[in-house]
């Protein structure tokens, strides 16, 4: 039987940014009480051609892995502020 690549059971979002947009996203992480800062973050924006899923259904038989393009990557040092309500 050969896979509904239109209809796919697999998971269904996958992040991305389209052609000419851009995207702002915020993360939220939470920092050990114990953690002294500075953090160091760093961060990638990656690219592949075509998601996993989609070559698994199409390469049934052999496993193939689309490349990853590094598009553009930052790097930024947080202070660790501790909220006096962090224990709430």
């Amino acid at each position: 039987m050969t896979p509904d690549l239109w209809h796919p059971n697999g998971p269904q979002f996958r992040p991305a940014i389209l052609p000419g947009q851009t995207e702002d996203l915020e993360y939220r992480v939470l920092v050990p009480e114990a953690v002294q800062g500075p953090l160091r973050v760093t961060a990638r924006l990656r690219y592949r051609k075509a998601n996993q899923f989609f070559m698994d259904s199409v390469y049934a038989d052999v496993h193939r892995e689309a490349p990853v393009t590094d598009i553009s990557a930052g790097e930024a040092t947080l202070e660790v502020a501790r909220s006096q309500n962090a224990r709430q």
